[in-house]
């Protein structure tokens, strides 16, 4: 149960870190993580290229992982 409990906690918090990202940032890692497409689908949908999506996937990594720090879940 209590198991069950911070994993709900664990899902808010990170709905709550995505939400407080850029939009692009947002899109990329939800189209990689919770679409489970590879950056090529990922390019077409966002009309990029896929070394720019790579790029992007980085920096939305990054801060994604500093909010969730400053939250104290990092």
């Amino acid at each position: 149960m209590a198991d069950t409990v911070e994993s709900a906690e664990d899902r808010i918090l990170i709905e709550q870190a995505l939400s407080s990202l850029p939009f692009e940032y947002r899109q990329t890692l939800v189209l990689k993580y919770v679409e489970d497409l590879s950056v090529v689908e990922i390019s077409r949908i966002m009309k990029r290229s896929p070394k720019s999506v790579e790029g992007l996937l980085s920096r939305a990594r990054k801060s994604l992982k500093m909010v969730l720090e400053n939250t104290g879940k990092g």
